[in-house]
C-alpha cells in the first residue's frame, strides 16, 4: 500500500496549521492526480513560503533553478 501526499511528508506539513495544511495540498494536487510526484524539495519550499520564511520573490527563484536543475 502506498503513501498519502500527506503521509509521505507530514513532517513537513505538521508545522503548518490545518488551513494551511489543505492549501499546501491542494496546491500539489492536481499535478499528482495528473502524474507528477513532487519532490521533497517541491514540498518543502511551499511550506517554507506559507510560512512566511521565503518571499514571493525568493519562492519564485528556488523553484525556477529547482526545475533548471532537473532539467539539465
Amino acid at each position: 500500500m502506498s503513501l498519502t501526499f500527506e503521509q509521505q511528508h507530514a513532517d513537513l506539513l505538521d508545522r503548518l496549521n490545518p488551513a494551511e495544511r489543505r492549501a499546501v495540498s491542494q496546491s500539489f494536487a492536481n499535478g499528482i492526480l495528473e502524474g507528477w510526484t513532487p519532490t521533497r524539495s517541491d514540498v518543502e519550499l511551499l511550506v517554507r513560503h506559507t510560512l512566511g520564511e521565503l518571499t514571493e520573490d525568493e519562492y519564485r527563484a528556488q523553484v525556477i533553478a529547482a526545475a533548471a536543475a532537473r532539467h539539465r
